[in-house]
């Protein structure tokens, strides 16, 4: 082989070596950089019987003088409701009372599955509302959720 081919080989290989963790990586649903992630305490549990519309539980605890915001000042609400047949429709409530405009993803955690809803740019001081239309299995799920923003 000639040394002008061995030399263009190596770089082919260094370059690939390279590229290996981008071409691995996965973003979960991101579409933006990430500054800061919080839990949402607002979990869900829906019960789908055969015949009835689906039935909504959850508890969230409330504590006074805490402050339940999360990455300095985004507050977020989760509401579910029954919608048709073996559907849940979940309402997101994002208001931002930062600063500073920020992006928004909600990742839904729902049994194994998780499903991630882009909220997208939230000016300072501005509120935005997602809504999603989950379908579920028969049986008891439960969703929860965390946020994920950044810049």
């Amino acid at each position: 082989m000639p040394p002008i081919l061995k030399s263009r080989v190596a770089l082919a290989a260094l370059v690939g070596v390279f590229l290996i963790p981008i071409m691995t990586s996965s973003l979960r649903g991101l579409t933006h950089v990430l500054t800061c992630s919080g839990e949402v305490e607002t979990p869900f549990t829906v019960v789908v019987e055969e015949g009835s519309e689906p039935i909504v539980l959850s508890a969230a605890q409330l504590v006074a003088g805490e402050d339940e915001s999360l990455c300095g000042g985004i507050n977020v609400d989760f509401q579910a409701r029954a919608f048709d047949g073996n559907r849940v429709a979940l309402t997101v409530v994002l208001v931002n009372e930062t600063a500073d405009p920020w992006r928004g993803t909600i990742n839904l955690d729902l049994g194994r599955a998780r499903i991630p809803i882009s909220i997208g740019l939230v000016a300072s001081g501005a509120e935005d509302v997602e809504t999603v239309v989950l379908t579920l299995d028969q049986g008891e799920s439960e969703i929860s959720g965390s946020l994920l923003i950044g810049p």
